[in-house]
């Protein structure tokens, strides 16, 4: 009977993260994606990665392999890079750059109604969009954390890096964003509210922060 409890509790639990590496197993970020299952990292090897846009499936991180030099740019990429919502709860990005010269409107992510959005040790910088938010227009999005991450050059209507706007009344505490660590927004602009953050509904929550250059009609730096 104890071995058969055993093997009952043994079979119940979640099966363990994975690194699926690119390109050394998979040949693109897009088929690592297709592949990965919730909580899965995907690591990439030194190089530039040109991708399409993606719709995010899975809760994951993707991160450069150790001491490796990454860049992602979406030449071809319409709207956002990455767009995360349900099934997907979570997106996590460490130690890359990502860069969106070469596309003349286009956000890094776009996140309705979910959890988490982190990025660790990165550098997001030129991308342009029409819309709110160059590296994230975010609604209902419970938490965001920037963590010794620079921001150069970003534009977009309103928060020239990050827009986050609350509307979930069931929510009673609401989206924060949490900036910490040395992480850096340097000549971001909008062209309406907020240079580099605008929040509605949303704390925001800043630590070692540098703000330089950011531009907008109003909030400078950030409107909330």
């Amino acid at each position: 009977m104890r071995s058969l409890i055993t093997a009952l509790a043994l079979g119940s639990m979640p099966a363990a993260a994975a690194t699926l590496e690119v390109p050394s197993q998979y040949s693109t970020i897009e088929a690592a994606l297709a592949a990965a299952s919730n909580n899965d990292r995907i690591q990439l090897a030194s190089g530039t990665y040109d991708i399409p846009s993606l719709v995010m499936t899975a809760n994951v991180r993707i991160q450069a392999a150790t001491d490796a030099d990454v860049t992602i740019t979406s030449s071809t990429g319409v709207g956002s890079v990455f767009t995360v919502a349900s099934p997907a709860t979570s997106l996590d990005l460490r130690d890359i750059t990502f860069d969106g010269a070469g596309n003349p409107d286009l956000r890094l992510i776009q996140a309705t109604d979910i959890q988490v959005i982190q990025i660790w040790d990165s550098v997001v910088q030129n991308f342009t969009t029409s819309g709110n938010g160059a590296f994230l227009d975010g609604t209902n999005v419970l938490a965001v954390t920037v963590d010794n991450t620079r921001f150069e050059n970003n534009s977009a209507v309103n928060g020239g890096v990050v827009s986050l706007v609350d509307t979930d009344v069931t929510n009673p505490t609401g989206t924060t964003i949490n900036v910490r660590s040395l992480s850096e927004f340097i000549d971001n602009t909008a062209s309406g509210n907020g240079g580099s953050i605008y929040a509605s509904g949303a704390t925001v929550t800043l630590a070692d922060t540098l703000f330089s250059g950011s531009q907008a009609v109003n909030g400078g730096a950030i409107y909330a």
